[in-house]
């Protein structure tokens, strides 16, 4: 590779780098700690006397779902950001 292609392949990825959604991306971070942490509360609390009644199963169930929606979100970002590095890399 010469220079010039190596300093353009640089700025190239910097800008894809630049232009992903890094706001985005930090709020589904945050969302998924936030839920993993009523996640835990929530069933640490539940098991504390012994008895997990069905609205409680119910409770930790909706948390559960929510934990993986964010956690697949946080995931299709990720795999977006490496599709368009990859796809950076192959157009030179």
């Amino acid at each position: 590779m010469s220079v010039n292609e190596i300093i353009t392949l640089v700025l190239a990825l910097a800008v894809v780098v630049g232009g992903v959604s890094w706001a985005a991306l930090i709020n589904t971070g945050r969302s998924v700690v936030k839920n993993a942490r009523e996640l835990r509360d929530r069933y640490q609390n539940a098991v504390a006397d012994g008895n997990i009644d069905d609205a409680e199963k119910a409770q930790i169930a909706k948390e559960a779902i929510d934990l993986i929606e964010d956690l697949l979100d946080l995931w299709q970002q990720m795999i977006n950001i490496f599709y368009q590095v990859k796809k950076l890399m192959l157009r030179r």
